[in-house]
């Protein structure tokens, strides 16, 4: 659906580390869970130092954390309900699915039907 796949840069070191979340649209849940750990590690930041007993100010300047969020916010929108009945998108996911089953329940893929951790190189 054209959506932009934003990130977040966690810290200016030389090792990237990236953490990312949605991969399938009925996992979800797991974007607020990546963003919770955005928002610990900006608190610990500007306050204690550290989470969990890991050093934040070391971390900041020795890794470079990528959040990715949500991999498939048009997949999560589908699941979610947020794509419109009458859209072409929904009305193709719904020929896609073989299941008998609401897309809300079973759906994993993005929004054409690709399921994001089966793609082969």
């Amino acid at each position: 659906m054209k959506k932009h796949i934003p990130y977040i840069r966690l810290g200016i070191g030389q090792r990237p580390v990236m953490y990312n979340a949605s991969h399938h649209s009925l996992e979800w849940i797991t974007t607020p869970v990546v963003m919770k750990f955005v928002e610990n590690f900006a608190k610990a930041r500007t306050t204690t130092g550290f989470i969990q007993g890991y050093d934040i100010d070391w971390l900041f300047r020795n890794t470079s954390l990528y959040i990715v969020p949500m991999v498939n916010p048009d997949g999560v929108d589908l699941v979610l309900g947020q794509v419109p009945t009458t859209s072409p998108y929904y009305l193709n996911a719904l020929k896609i699915n073989n299941t008998g089953l609401p897309l809300g329940k079973v759906w994993n893929a993005n929004i054409r039907g690709v399921d994001l951790l089966n793609i082969q190189p």
